[in-house]
């Protein structure tokens, strides 16, 4: 395991546009190996619905989607611990 990421580091993630595999590397907590993977996943999704694809990044909406990751509650938790 990776070490963790802050909720502050997974806001500033999430809010770019698109994810590079690092980013997903980040926010999944996992090796390049299993980043890679998860790109090419939702890079696949997207072909196959005749998207192009840009070679190095993906929709950072995909990602968070993929990796089922509640914003909301991230934000609260970060707001609630600035307090």
């Amino acid at each position: 395991m990776k070490k963790q990421i802050s909720n502050e580091e997974i806001i500033q993630l999430v809010s770019k546009q698109w994810c590079s595999t690092k980013d997903i590397q980040k926010l999944a907590n996992v090796g390049i190996r299993q980043a890679r993977i998860i790109k090419e996943q939702i890079c696949n999704e997207l072909k196959s619905k005749g998207f192009i694809v840009p070679p190095f990044v993906v929709p950072t909406e995909l990602v968070v989607k993929k990796l089922s990751i509640d914003i909301d509650f991230i934000k609260s938790f970060t707001k609630k611990s600035q307090d």
